[in-house]
């Protein structure tokens, strides 16, 4: 039996150690770290031929898992479309104050299933978005004033200065 290279190098040492520092070397050389990370930890060769052998697997394993992700973009997608009229609930508490709770009416429907098959979101129009926003603020305004809070935190602001107009009760950003 002819000796390997492997064997001449480093005759001293016993086998064990150098198959450890040869695949040492080879995992060094590698310039992929997860490879390198998986083979090293995971597999954990004990000789050249095993560390090349399990590089080779992974590669060719996760090469094929990109090609069947590749396919997965064809796939439907279904989105949520919201209709103009809305659903309103309102909870009471025990003391009888009310809060009403707004819940968009989802339902899914296609569009332009002729057309590639996409489905696409019905939009609001923007008067009644502005609507809503509008409404939400004079609702916490008011909320606000019963609270006697502010917005931006405590209940002192007739005690702070705009820097602006040296005025009191108000934020420059106010102004």
């Amino acid at each position: 039996m002819r000796p390997s290279s492997s064997d001449k190098v480093h005759s001293y040492r016993d086998r064990r150690t150098r198959d450890e520092d040869l695949v040492r070397r080879f995992l060094d050389g590698l310039s992929d770290d997860e490879l390198k990370f998986e083979i090293e930890f995971n597999k954990d060769p004990r000789n050249i031929d095993e560390a090349v052998y399990y590089a080779v697997i992974y590669l060719q394993i996760r090469k094929s898992g990109r090609g069947e992700r590749r396919d997965k973009h064809n796939a439907r997608r279904v989105t949520p479309s919201y209709s103009g009229d809305r659903d309103f609930r309102s909870s009471r508490d025990a003391e009888g104050k009310g809060a009403a709770a707004k819940r968009p009416n989802v339902k899914l429907s296609p569009k332009g299933s002729n057309e590639g098959s996409r489905w696409q979101m019905e939009a609001e129009s923007d008067e009644t978005k502005i609507s809503d926003i509008k409404e939400q603020l004079s609702r916490i305004e008011r909320l606000e004033r019963q609270n006697g809070s502010s917005r931006w935190g405590g209940t002192g602001r007739q005690n702070v200065k705009c820097f602006r107009c040296h005025k009191q009760g108000h934020y420059a950003r106010e102004c």
